[in-house]
């Protein structure tokens, strides 16, 4: 997404990806309060979601195709998987743009994007070791089939990251609209909500009846449904590749898009005077 650089300077970006990794755990590490206040938000839900889940299937309601214990370790999973996925680069990205910030990326020999990925996940990492033993204990100890679910752990991770990378691409394509307008941050929040819920983050698809057969169709269910269908075993094993090949190819889909608005943005930007 940037303009060929000399052959030394190429070489010098890895080492400069490594320290924007570095920073980000960094930075990470030092807002600590922030840290525990994202992984409170995170249980929070949870207890809501026991009790609601709690008196509607004492009332006889339930989710089709989802017994009890299953709506139950559904809560607990699209909670990790939630944050496991879930951005915040969009802003700084947005305030580079808007207020010239990314004209000094643009003199150096460094490519922005790859920069704010590496950014992102250096400041993911202490979330990620913890989400990932939730995510490993919620399998181990889920039920009579804990074991079963273990065995897909490959492809469960597999599907994560995927995930991940389909939810940082759709972001980066919103945070790449500030090239063109002035305030996204609504924009932002908006399209968070309408992911949150699509991607069955709060309540599984199945809720929703035959649209479901609508949103199997788009990006949304395979940033944190699949991920965990594929941990509670309602994937066929044989539909495992093709499960992860969609979310393969929606990465490739949100990429091109992403390069194409990087392009054309950054076309504007210079022609501005940003």
């Amino acid at each position: 997404m940037s303009a060929e650089a000399p052959a030394s300077a190429r070489r010098r970006r890895p080492s400069a990806s490594l320290h924007a990794v570095a920073l980000g755990l960094q930075e990470a590490m030092q807002h600590k309060a922030d840290f525990a206040l994202g992984f409170v938000s995170a249980a929070f839900p949870l207890f809501v979601q026991y009790y609601l889940w709690s008196s509607l299937y004492a009332r006889g309601y339930s989710i089709p195709g989802y017994a009890y214990a299953d709506a139950l370790l559904y809560s607990v999973l699209a909670a990790v998987v939630g944050r496991l996925v879930h951005t915040g680069f969009e802003y700084e990205v947005g305030n580079d743009i808007k207020h010239g910030g990314l004209a000094r990326y643009l003199v150096q020999p460094v490519a922005y994007v790859r920069l704010r990925l590496a950014h992102f996940v250096g400041g993911k990492l202490p979330m990620y070791a913890i989400m990932g033993a939730l995510l490993l204990a919620a399998l181990a100890f889920g039920g009579a089939a804990a074991g079963e679910r273990l065995g897909l752990l490959p492809a469960v991770l597999a599907a994560v990251a995927l995930g991940v990378a389909i939810n940082f691409l759709i972001f980066l394509c919103v945070s790449f609209t500030c090239f063109w307008f002035d305030e996204a941050a609504y924009l932002f929040e908006g399209i968070r909500i309408g992911i949150v819920v699509l991607s069955g983050g709060i309540v599984p698809l199945a809720v929703f009846g035959r649209a479901q057969d609508v949103l199997h169709w788009l990006p949304f269910r395979y940033i944190i449904s699949a991920p965990i269908e594929i941990a509670m075993g309602r994937i066929e094993t044989a539909a495992l590749p093709q499960l992860l090949g969609v979310q393969a190819l929606w990465v490739a889909v949100f990429g091109l898009i992403a390069w194409a608005m990087w392009r054309v943005g950054l076309r504007s930007f210079m022609a501005t005077g940003g």
